[in-house]
């Protein structure tokens, strides 16, 4: 196999990687946040997973990124603790995990064999 097409696969095989992986995360947090009491419009819009070749980007509401934190600190350096709901950062990390093991061992010569012959149209 020349390198370009083994390149070309590996990008292929990479975008459908990052994918599935960002829309099983979608529906994941979906779930999550609801069970948690995340229901609103607000909470759920402006989230989006955009992937290529080279990168997913998670792009998602501000007020999203502090609902893991347990300990919140004041402007007047009072710190104080409230529940946290794991609906954002555990689950990001979590899936960066899968996405690294998924293209660290999943692009097998079988995977590069089946993406071939989708790529052929056979």
């Amino acid at each position: 196999m020349s390198r370009k097409l083994n390149d070309a696969l590996e990008g292929r095989y990479i975008k459908k990687v990052f994918q599935e992986e960002g829309q099983e995360f979608i529906q994941d947090q979906d779930k999550k946040m609801r069970s948690r009491g995340f229901s609103s419009q607000d909470w759920s819009s402006g989230r989006s997973m955009t992937a290529s070749e080279t990168s997913l980007v998670y792009m998602h509401p501000f007020k999203m990124r502090a609902v893991d934190m347990r300990h919140h600190t004041t402007k007047d350096g009072k710190r104080y603790r409230r529940k946290a709901h794991p609906i954002h950062n555990r689950m990001l990390y979590g899936r960066a995990n899968d996405i690294i093991n998924k293209l660290r061992y999943g692009f097998t010569e079988a995977v590069k064999e089946e993406m071939r012959t989708v790529n052929l149209g056979l």
